[in-house]
């Protein structure tokens, strides 16, 4: 088997014009990237256009998802008296593509007066769970809870905390059923009395709640500060000392309580390195996140072993940057079923497979004001916004739903194959049909021809169109699936590719007589005639195109440009086991271990390894100062004999390159150095 192995860089132009056509497009709002449209649960006229996404998402047992948020529906500008502010709740059954008629948990026409924060959770038994604050201007708040047990229709609202002034409730559900609620007391008329952390809890799933108990002095963060993980144990962060008027100058404090909230254990020092901001806690099966800022960049912290001992931060990649004063702190990181993070920053969505470590390129979310990211159990994901109505007066609340991207990963390198059938490979994600088109003055296809994809292999379907032949097959997968196809290389495009070579070999010799003359009306033609036939060389006729398509409508392709070579130099190297040696295997070099090459043409190297003891079994790999990292093995392990062929063009001119073959045996790895002398 043989594999094209040179890799060639993008356009820089290409690249520019991609970047350019980007921002416009996301400043236009009409790339959504993979997340699909929003749908609207609320819509409310109003000017403050953020209140809408100041809310709350949770998928229930069942797939159910719920929604909460904080409707401040007012028709005419301040100060106007005509306002309703509420708590609304609607939920959705069909993954989030329709939802029910919202109904009101409580409400007010005050218009000095707001209710803030709801936080809501679902019980496996169905019942619905929401916390949040009721604040007006004269001094007086409450912290509030609602339960209900017909899908959201009717509501029985409970008082946790009144006064002067309780706020920002974090609450939370562990696996019994039993409901868990903290905030913060923020001192009141600029008292010298501290900010508090509360807690209540009612370990009867919210028909009875017991007096709230002061945890510690601090603040919370109007985020998610309460968690519980999977034995029943809680999580809290908080800041200390506390200041409603600039949140985050305090310290972050971790508390953590074994016994369901009766008792707490508090770190005696800040978590995290001096500096860092914390804006919420989250448990997965095994680990504790707490994500904030440090020193202005996206950070986070972890925990392994339940909250004893937190990781260095870990800076989060692929954010953007604000200017300065709009730099807000991510507040979620949010993990799947298999491990993964995700979280996002204004806009912008980055996920990480591996606990942190790096993260991917960001995806563009929409035109919205993110507030919740949303893992289901079937492992989609939902986004919690505000958005831009089609009316522009009105302001609507949503979910969009992130699909996996559609991905071709055809090689993205400049190839050079000899005269040869081989096997063409590249990756696809998606779900759809790859579409694989070749010039058909180039690649020979054949009815017949069965493609490999992942592990299985499937008839493709051949058809031709204009001057190309393409080779159709279905694909279903949300990783990326590795496919591969037979190819035949005709001996007519060699031909032609060699026709053309010539011509510019002329073209050049016909521009630098016309350029030394000082004819420049010719050097002119010649120059435009050899870059017509330069672009021939390269042209589509010559790439190889991957396509995948939904429907009948692309969705991503990549492309190969591929140059045959009429001949090859191929070079061989036989490596000898040497059985009489009953400790360890002696590679013995029967060749000369100097080669020369012409620097004009790249050659086929073999590596044959053979006379191995009965029941050894060798590898072989090569490594080295030449121009391409990747090989191909053929029959890479064996008992007689391991052959493994190297397509290599030398791209160090006038230097020496040298390969390293290794050879192991048993686990015992032998290196052969190869020299290449470049003419």
């Amino acid at each position: 088997m043989m594999k094209h192995l040179f890799r060639t860089r993008r356009s820089g132009f290409t690249q520019f014009l991609f970047f350019v056509l980007t921002i416009v497009l996301l400043l236009a709002g009409i790339a959504q990237a993979d997340w699909n449209s929003p749908t609207f649960f609320s819509t409310a006229k109003q000017y403050d256009l953020l209140t809408q996404s100041a809310g709350d998402l949770v998928e229930g047992p069942d797939g159910t998802l719920h929604a909460v948020w904080t409707d401040y529906d007012r028709t005419l500008d301040w100060p106007a008296t005509a306002a309703i502010i509420a708590i609304r709740y609607s939920r959705s059954t069909d993954g989030g593509a329709s939802w029910s008629p919202a109904t009101t948990i409580t409400s007010t026409s005050f218009i000095y007066s707001y209710y803030g924060n709801p936080r809501i959770t679902v019980s496996d038994a169905g019942r619905i769970h929401i916390t949040y604050y009721y604040l007006n201007y004269y001094g007086y708040s409450t912290v509030n809870y609602a339960k209900s047990n017909d899908r959201g229709q009717t509501w029985e609202i409970t008082g946790l905390q009144n006064g002067c002034f309780p706020w920002y409730p974090s609450s939370t559900l562990d696996r019994d059923g039993n409901v868990y609620a903290a905030w913060e007391l923020w001192k009141c008329n600029y008292s010298n009395l501290p900010y508090m952390v509360y807690f209540s809890r009612s370990l009867d799933q919210g028909n009875t709640w017991e007096s709230p108990m002061s945890i510690a002095e601090g603040g919370v963060m109007p985020g998610w500060i309460l968690s519980s993980d999977a034995s029943n144990n809680l999580h809290l962060i908080f800041e200390s000392p506390g200041n409603y008027y600039s949140p985050g100058g305090g310290q972050p404090y971790y508390a953590r309580s074994q016994d369901r909230g009766a008792t707490w254990q508090i770190t005696s020092t800040p978590v995290g390195p001096t500096g860092f901001v914390a804006t919420g806690i989250f448990s997965s099966p095994s680990t504790l996140l707490i994500p904030g800022q440090l020193n202005g960049a996206d950070v986070f912290i972890r925990s392994t072993d339940g909250g004893s001992n937190w990781s260095d931060a870990r800076l989060i990649t692929g954010l953007p940057t604000p200017p300065p004063g709009y730099n807000v702190p991510i507040n979620q990181i949010a993990v799947d079923g298999q491990g993964k993070y995700h979280t996002w920053k204004d806009q912008s969505f980055v996920t990480s497979s591996d606990g942190g470590q790096t993260w991917s390129d960001p995806d563009y979310m929409g035109n919205g004001s993110f507030g919740k990211l949303v893992i289901s159990r079937t492992g989609k994901i939902f986004a919690l916004a505000g958005f831009a109505c089609p009316n522009p007066s009105d302001s609507c609340a949503g979910i969009v739903e992130y699909r996996e991207p559609f991905g071709v990963d055809a090689p993205a390198f400049q190839s050079y194959w000899e005269k040869a059938s081989f096997r063409y490979s590249f990756k696809v994600r998606g779900t759809g049909t790859v579409k694989v088109s070749f010039p058909k003055d180039a690649v020979a296809l054949t009815t017949g021809t069965v493609v490999t994809v992942g592990n299985q292999t499937v008839p493709a379907m051949i058809t031709v169109e204009g001057d190309r032949a393409i080779a159709s097959f279905p694909v279903e997968g949300t990783d990326w699936i590795s496919c591969s196809l037979p190819i035949i290389v005709t001996k007519g495009s060699m031909g032609k590719w060699a026709a053309i070579k010539q011509q510019l070999v002329q073209l050049n010799a016909d521009f630098r007589a016309a350029a030394e003359a000082g004819n420049a009306d010719t050097a002119v033609q010649t120059d435009a005639k050899r870059r017509d036939l330069q672009a021939k060389l390269l042209s589509s006729e010559r790439e190889f195109v991957v396509s995948l398509l939904l429907n009948g409508v692309e969705k991503a392709s990549d492309r190969t440009a591929v140059l045959i070579y009429e001949q090859l130099t191929s070079v061989s190297v036989h490596l000898k086991a040497d059985p009489s040696k009953k400790t360890g295997v002696e590679l013995l070099l029967k060749t000369a271990d100097s080669i020369a090459v012409d620097v004009s043409q790249p050659f086929l190297l073999e590596v044959k390894v053979t006379h191995l003891k009965a029941g050894k079994k060798a590898s072989v790999t090569l490594a080295g100062n030449y121009s391409t990292n990747d090989v191909i093995v053929t029959n890479a392990v064996g008992t007689h004999k391991s052959d493994c062929y190297l397509f290599y063009s030398p791209s160090y001119p006038g230097k020496s390159d040298e390969i390293l073959i290794n050879v192991t045996v048993d686990g015992v790895t032998t290196t052969v150095p190869i020299h290449v002398t470049l003419n």
